[in-house]
C-alpha cells in the first residue's frame, strides 16, 4: 500500500510539475514543450502505435525499420526502449501528440521511484527516500530537458548506478 501511494505521488508531482502542459495538452491537444524534439516525436510515436503487425524482433532491436517511410529503402527509427515501450502502450489510450507529456511523465516517475528505491536500499526512512526521490527527479536539468529533449529527461539509472557502485546489491530489499 505504502509504494503505491508513493507511485500516485510522484505521478501527481510529475502532473503538478508541468502544470500548463498538462492542461493544455489532454484539453487542447497541444504538444508540450519549445520546439525542440517534440515537434517531430507525435508522428515516430503515431508510427510506433500503428506498428502491430511489426514483429517481436523488430520492436526488441536497436532501432525500428519500416520499409513504407523514406526513399529508396525504408527508414529507421533510432529510439530508446523506454520511450518505445510507453508510446506502444500509451498510443492505444491517447493521441501522439499528448504521448510526448506521457512520456514525460513516466520518466519523472521513474527517476522519482528508482531514487526512493535506492534510498531504501541504502538504509535511508520512507521520508528521507522520498525527499531523495524528489530531488533526483525534480531538479532543473530535468525541467529544461522536458522543454527541449525529453528523451534526456531519463535520469532514473542514476540511483540504480549508485546502489550498484556501493555495493547494494548483496542485500536487495524489494
Amino acid at each position: 500500500m505504502r509504494k503505491a501511494l508513493v507511485a500516485v505521488f510522484f505521478l501527481m508531482a510529475a502532473c503538478v510539475y508541468l502544470w500548463p502542459a498538462t492542461k493544455s495538452t489532454f484539453t487542447e491537444g497541444t504538444i508540450a514543450g519549445e520546439g525542440g524534439d517534440e515537434i517531430v516525436l507525435p508522428y515516430y510515436y503515431s508510427w510506433i502505435g500503428t506498428s502491430h503487425d511489426m514483429t517481436v524482433q523488430n520492436l526488441a532491436n536497436g532501432y525500428m525499420y519500416d520499409p513504407h517511410l523514406g526513399a529508396p529503402a525504408g527508414s529507421i527509427l533510432w529510439i530508446p526502449y523506454v520511450e518505445r515501450f510507453t508510446a506502444l502502450i500509451a498510443t492505444k489510450f491517447t493521441s501522439p501528440e499528448a504521448v510526448v507529456l506521457v512520456f514525460l511523465i513516466v520518466l519523472f516517475m521513474l527517476a522519482g521511484l528508482s531514487a526512493t528505491w535506492a534510498g531504501r536500499q541504502m538504509g535511508l526512512g520512507w521520508i528521507l527516500s522520498i525527499s531523495l526521490g524528489v530531488c533526483i527527479a525534480f531538479t532543473p536539468y530535468t525541467y529544461w530537458r522536458s522543454r527541449i529533449h525529453p528523451a534526456l529527461l531519463g535520469v532514473y539509472f542514476l540511483p540504480l548506478l549508485a546502489v550498484d557502485l556501493l555495493g547494494g546489491w548483496d542485500s536487495v530489499r524489494f
